[in-house]
């Protein structure tokens, strides 16, 4: 069985940004808990793991660049791209 969650976040860059590195934020966007890691930011050296029943999913933060250092490559960078130009960032609020 392969799995491969999509989901469309409509948003600014930086709040997806937060929504991807802030464990407590990515555990309830995936439906997870946190076993392991930091309540919060994700640094540098941080060891994470978030479960689901039975299933670990595993990461480890090889790096966590400065916001002006960020930069968005794929589909994911055109969505983003297209979102700032036309201001619309109102479907995920803060």
């Amino acid at each position: 069985m392969e799995v491969c969650p999509t989901d469309v976040v409509l948003a600014p860059a930086e709040r997806i940004w937060r929504l991807l590195t802030d464990t407590r934020e990515l555990a309830q966007w995936t439906g997870t808990t946190l076993v392991e890691g930091p309540a919060g930011p994700m640094s540098e050296g941080d060891h994470v793991v978030l479960g689901a029943g039975p299933l670990r999913m595993t990461f480890d933060v090889l790096e966590n660049p400065r916001p002006a250092d960020r930069h968005w490559t794929g589909p994911l960078a055109e969505a983003i791209e297209t979102r700032r130009r036309t201001g619309s960032d109102s479907d995920l609020a803060d």
